[in-house]
């Protein structure tokens, strides 16, 4: 290999779900070394007993040019409930993942479906495409397909760029919003969440029975995060399967209590029985304040300024998912006592590092979260860590309420 070649360092996010699946891991790790000519970074040969575990994680997600996250079973169910490694690895890769503006430093491979053969994938990374591995003994052109996105080298190529259209006029750009999309034929609805905005199309009744309104999540970049649909079979459960829309769209948990409002209109959209003026649905809705804008056919959307709070709220959102997090009945039913000591040294880290982010080391509320952080000792029993936890919940609870007072004052 020439010496000017870059070599790509890859990082590999796994569950110990067996000895077998262990060993597959290893051995996929050992051919992409010699085969493939990439550095991995693997915890069976990198983690050394002393080393702090968190720590190496952290540093080899950061280091890594490209990380595969492997996905079977007891992945997946240890990175939703944030158990053990996994879960530490997850509080970890999501904030990495929703930052990851080129989408192609993280590789999710799934290696099991479920009984509707839907592949098993963690809600942290449902909403991007998936290399399928679901035969272990045979996947050599999925390896083929995995070495050419670990070393930037697609398959398929665009062909060559032409050159620039002959415009003649073009349309003035309003300085007070960012265009998102340009005319469509057909009415749309933008509704702004604090993270993202929703985008709900195919809106406009249509008599036949397949008629489905979709709705598309996008973060703040205009960038695509997932999309979910309605249509009239699913009248009878919406209400109770709404949350598992907000995951289908891989919304944020700390932001689900914005969601309902808009899902609910998708519900009253889809169930109209004739058509009706949706320009007048969505001024009833402004008029409670909800900050929804309606687009007719043709007409270029424009992303509306956020609401000023909604400007809190960004920038607090990953305290406000590590609240959630601790909000984990699972978490606190928890019997292992070295599992909890891993999740509190994971919490503490996220903790520290997201209040000062948010706080600045000089704000008095930051000293009152440390205080609390720094009560947490190795020698803590079960009932010391959930006693702890509850410390650190309401510490933080307090903590965005005085900010958001103070905040509120400044505006």
């Amino acid at each position: 290999m020439e010496e000017d070649v870059k070599v790509p360092k890859v990082f590999i996010s796994y569950s110990w779900s067996s000895d077998a699946h262990k060993q597959w891991v290893l051995e996929l790790a050992k051919r992409l070394v010699a085969e493939a000519g990439v550095e991995v970074i693997l915890d069976r040969w990198h983690l050394k007993i002393g080393h702090d575990r968190y720590k190496f994680m952290e540093e080899s997600i950061r280091q890594a040019d490209k990380v595969i996250v492997i996905c079977d079973k007891t992945y997946c169910e240890k990175a939703n409930n944030r158990v053990g490694g996994v879960g530490s690895e997850t509080i970890i890769l999501t904030p990495e993942i929703y930052e990851d503006t080129k989408q192609d430093k993280f590789i999710p491979i799934a290696m099991e479906s479920s009984v509707d053969n839907q592949l098993l994938l963690p809600d942290f990374i449902k909403s991007r495409l998936v290399l399928p591995i679901l035969d272990k003994g045979d996947f050599e052109k999925q390896y083929e397909d995995l070495i050419h996105l670990i070393w930037d080298e697609p398959r398929l190529t665009p062909p060559k760029r032409g050159s620039k259209p002959d415009f003649k006029s073009s349309s003035e750009r309003n300085d007070d919003y960012d265009i998102v999309f340009d005319k469509s034929n057909s009415e749309r609805i933008i509704w702004l969440l604090p993270r993202g905005f929703l985008l709900l199309k195919d809106i406009t009744y249509q008599t036949h029975d397949s008629w489905a309104i979709t709705v598309h999540y996008f973060n703040y970049n205009g960038e695509w995060q997932h999309s979910t649909h309605y249509h009239d079979s699913y009248y009878r459960d919406w209400d109770r399967n709404m949350e598992i829309q907000f995951s289908k769209l891989s919304i944020p948990k700390a932001d689900w209590l914005w969601c309902r409002a808009p899902l609910n209109l998708v519900r009253d959209l889809r169930d109209a029985t004739t058509i009706i003026d949706i320009a007048k649905v969505i001024q009833k809705e402004q008029q409670c304040d909800y900050p929804v804008y309606y687009y007719g056919p043709q007409e270029p959307i424009h992303l509306p300024k956020v609401p000023s709070d909604y400007h809190f709220y960004y920038k607090n959102g990953k305290l406000r998912d590590i609240l959630e997090y601790l909000n984990n009945k699972q978490l606190k039913n928890e019997t292992d006592l070295n599992e909890l000591h891993s999740n509190a040294l994971t919490i503490r880290q996220r903790t520290y590092i997201e209040c000062l982010k948010f706080l600045g080391e000089k704000n008095p509320l930051f000293h009152f979260v440390k205080e609390v952080l720094d009560e947490y000792d190795k020698s803590f029993s079960i009932d010391d860590l959930i006693i702890w936890f509850d410390r650190i919940e309401n510490i933080l609870s307090s903590t965005l309420s005085h900010a958001y007072d103070d905040w509120n004052l400044k505006n």
